[in-house]
């Protein structure tokens, strides 16, 4: 799957939607510290990455059997 399809799915996926802000933020954070070499300071990533990533996972974690 590409990441173009990946995204569309997320956002029209009503079992996924809920999380589709935290995951457009991570990925626009992720890609920012690969192609336009964003820094993050350590209270960064605790404060604001890694809540994005917890509630991602927590969310998807929720809807496995």
């Amino acid at each position: 799957m590409d990441h173009r399809l990946r995204d569309a799915y997320i956002s029209r996926e009503a079992d996924l939607r809920a999380m589709y802000g935290d995951y457009t933020e991570l990925k626009y954070q992720s890609e920012g510290a690969r192609y336009e070499c964003f820094r993050f300071t350590p209270d960064e990533v605790r404060s604001r990455i890694l809540p994005l990533l917890d509630r991602i996972q927590a969310h998807i974690t929720s809807r496995l059997p």
